[in-house]
C-alpha cells in the first residue's frame, strides 16, 4: 500500500468518527422529545437529518475515492438547503457550516470547494425565500421549535468532533517519517560482510551477487566480477589497470571523492561509503543513476570496492522528503484554519449564550415552564461550547507557532486571589471548599504573561473542582524565592492511576477518572498549562494517586530569560 493510500484511509476514519457523533447527537435530541410526548411530531425531521450522517459511515471505507467525497459534500449541503426551505433561514443556516467542516477531513483544496458551494446554496436558498419561489411547507409547532434548537447545537458539536479528529491528522505524517526511514535502512544495507576473506582472493569476489572489484594501491583495477563488467563497464573482458574512475565514467568529482575514500580506507583500516552519480549506459549520455560504493580494505593494500544502484531508493527517499514537507506544510495550514474557525464561533455562540440568558431572566416577560428549561440548557450548552473553543483555540495557536507572550510586571498574589475567586461560583455548586496559602515573605513580582498565568491557574483550579466531591477542600499554596516562584494546587479527590499520569501534557488525552464525570472537556486543560508553563521556562510536574487525590506543581522564573 502506497503512502498516499494509507493517509486516505485515515481520512476515512476521520469521516466515520465525525459521522457517528452526528448521528449520536441527532438521535439524543430525538430521544429527548420522547418525554415531551412530542416523537410523532418530531421523528421525520430526525430521520431526514441523519441522513448525511449514514452516508458518511456508509461511504467511509472509499473515502480516498474523489466521487464518494463528492456525494458526502453535497448530502450535507442539501441537508442544509432542505432545513432553510422547510423551517426558516435563521438559524437552520448554520447548517450550511458542516460542509467546509466535513471537507477538512479530506484534503485543504476540498474546504475551499466546500465553503464556496455552501456559500452558492446559501445565498441561492435566501433568495428564493425572499421573494416567494418556493411554495410553503406546512412544519408543525413541536417540529419547527425541536429544529431549531437541535440545529445549533448538533452543528457545533459536529465541528467541534471535527477539529478533534483533524487534530489526529499528524499521525498521517509519522507513517510518511517511518515508511522514508525504512527506505534509507534499507538503502544502508551493504554486503561489506563478503570481503572478510583473503586478499586478492576472486573467489571471494564473486561470491557477492551484486558488482565487486578489487583495485591495487595505484587506484587502479585488478579484478572485477562479471557483473561489475556487464552493469558497469558493458564489456566482457577487462583490460587491467585502468582507473576505477575513468572506467565508471565518474565525473572528476566523484572520482577524486573515490579515490579519497579508497585511500582513506587502507590508511585507518575502516570500511568508507560514498554515494556517486555514474552514467547508466554509453549511449544514454543525459541519464544517470545514483550508486552506492562501500570500500573495504585488503590486507596486503589496495581495497575491496562493492557497488550498489539505489537510484529507486533514493528517489523514493526524496520523493518522502517532499511529501513530508507539502504534509508539514498541511498540518500548518490546517492549525491556522481552524484557528480562524474557532474565533469566528466564538461570535454566533456570545449571540447565543447572550439570548437566551435574557429568556433566562424573564427579561420581557415569563415564560412557560418547558421554553424556561429549554432556556437553561442553550444557555449551558452554550457556554460548554464557548469554553471548549476556547481551549482549541488556543492549542492551535499554539502548535501553529501562532501564540505569543505578553510579558509585563505585576504581583502573582493578586492573579491567584482573582483566579479563586473566578472559579468560586464553581466550588460553591460542586460545594467544595478552596483555601489560599500565600507566603510572601520575599514579595511575588514576577515577569510573567498575566493571561497565560490565569489561565493556567484556572485550568488547574476547575480540574481540581471537577474531580473533588462535596465538602472537600482544596489548597492553593504560593511560594517564592529570589529566582523563581512556585504554585501549588492540591486536591484530596479521586486522582490518577500511573497509565493516566503518563497521558499528562498530551493534547486531547483524558485521564480514566474524566469519564465519571458529568462535565466532559476537550482533554486540553492540563495540555495548556504544560505548554503555557514551558513558554515561560518553567517546569509543571504532576504527583498523583488514585482515590488519594492530585498536587499539581508550576514553577515559573521571576526574571523573564534573555533571548
Amino acid at each position: 500500500m502506497s503512502t498516499l493510500s494509507i493517509i486516505d484511509k485515515f481520512a476515512g476514519r476521520r469521516v466515520r468518527l465525525a459521522s457517528i457523533i452526528w448521528l449520536a447527537a441527532i438521535a439524543a435530541a430525538a430521544l429527548a422529545t420522547f418525554f415531551a410526548l412530542e416523537l410523532d411530531n418530531v421523528w421525520p425531521f430526525a430521520a431526514a437529518a441523519m441522513v448525511p450522517g449514514l452516508v458518511g459511515l456508509v461511504l467511509s471505507p472509499v473515502m480516498d475515492r474523489e466521487w464518494a467525497q463528492v456525494t458526502v459534500l453535497f448530502t450535507w449541503i442539501a441537508l442544509a438547503v432542505l432545513a432553510v426551505l422547510a423551517l426558516a433561514f435563521l438559524p437552520m443556516a448554520i447548517l450550511f457550516l458542516c460542509a467546509p467542516a466535513i471537507a477538512s477531513l479530506f484534503q485543504r483544496e476540498r474546504v475551499v470547494e466546500a465553503m464556496v458551494l455552501s456559500a452558492i446554496a446559501a445565498g441561492g436558498s435566501y433568495y428564493a425565500i425572499y421573494y416567494g419561489w418556493v411554495p410553503k411547507f406546512d412544519t408543525n409547532a413541536a417540529a419547527a421549535r425541536w429544529s431549531e434548537v437541535t440545529a445549533p447545537v448538533a452543528t457545533i458539536i459536529f465541528m467541534i468532533s471535527a477539529l478533534f479528529a483533524v487534530s489526529y491528522s499528524r499521525r498521517d505524517e509519522a507513517l510518511i517519517s517511518a515508511h522514508g526511514a525504512a527506505l534509507n535502512a534499507q538503502a544502508g544495507h551493504t554486503a561489506q560482510d563478503v570481503s572478510a576473506g583473503g586478499a586478492g582472493d576472486k573467489a571471494v569476489l564473486d561470491i557477492y551477487p551484486g558488482a565487486a572489484f578489487r583495485v591495487n594501491k595505484q587506484h587502479n583495477v585488478a579484478y572485477a566480477t562479471a557483473h561489475a563488467k556487464s552493469a558497469y563497464l558493458y564489456v566482457d573482458e577487462l583490460i587491467e589497470g585502468r582507473d576505477l574512475g575513468n572506467l565508471l565514467d565518474l565525473n572528476p568529482a566523484d572520482s577524486d571523492a573515490v579515490k579519497s575514500a579508497i585511500a582513506l580506507a587502507e590508511a585507518s583500516g575502516e570500511n568508507q561509503r560514498i554515494i556517486c552519480q555514474i552514467l547508466a549506459n554509453p549511449e544514454q549520455k543525459n541519464k544517470e543513476r545514483a550508486v552506492q560504493i562501500d570500500i573495504a580494505p585488503a590486507q596486503d593494500a589496495g581495497a575491496f570496492v562493492y557497488l550498489r544502484d539505489v537510484t529507486g531508493a533514493m528517489d523514493e527517499v526524496e520523493r518522502l522528503r517532499e511529501q513530508s514537507q507539502i504534509a508539514d506544510a498541511d498540518a500548518r495550514d490546517k492549525d491556522l484554519f481552524f484557528a480562524g474557525v474557532s474565533h469566528e464561533l466564538r461570535t454566533p455562540l456570545n449571540a447565543i449564550i447572550g439570548f437566551s440568558d435574557m429568556m433566562r431572566s424573564r427579561l420581557f416577560g415569563p415564560l412557560p415552564g418547558k421554553y424556561s428549561e429549554y432556556a437553561d440548557l442553550i444557555h449551558d450548552s452554550g457556554q460548554h461550547m464557548l469554553d471548549l473553543l476556547g481551549d482549541v483555540l488556543d492549542m492551535s495557536k499554539i502548535e501553529a507557532g501562532k501564540y505569543s507572550l505578553s510579558y509585563d510586571r505585576f504581583d502573582l498574589a493578586d492573579v491567584v486571589r482573582s483566579s479563586i475567586k473566578m472559579v468560586r461560583p464553581q466550588a460553591d455548586n460542586a460545594e467544595v471548599i478552596i483555601e489560599p496559602e500565600i507566603h510572601d515573605s520575599v514579595g511575588l513580582l514576577i515577569d510573567a504573561d498575566r493571561r497565560a498565568v490565569r489561565q493556567i491557574l484556572l485550568n488547574l483550579l476547575s480540574n481540581a473542582i471537577k474531580f473533588s466531591d462535596k465538602g472537600e477542600h482544596i489548597t492553593v499554596k504560593v511560594s517564592a524565592n529570589e529566582e523563581a516562584v512556585t504554585l501549588k494546587v492540591i486536591d484530596k479527590g479521586r486522582g490518577m492511576n500511573a497509565a493516566d499520569l503518563k497521558q499528562v501534557g498530551k493534547p486531547y488525552a483524558q485521564a480514566g477518572a474524566a469519564r465519571m464525570v458529568d462535565s466532559r472537556g476537550t482533554g486540553l486543560g492540563l495540555s495548556l498549562v504544560k505548554s503555557l508553563t514551558e513558554m515561560h521556562d518553567g517546569e509543571f510536574d504532576l504527583d498523583s494517586a488514585l482515590d488519594q487525590g492530585t498536587t499539581a506543581t508550576i514553577v515559573l522564573p521571576r526574571e523573564r530569560a534573555s533571548t
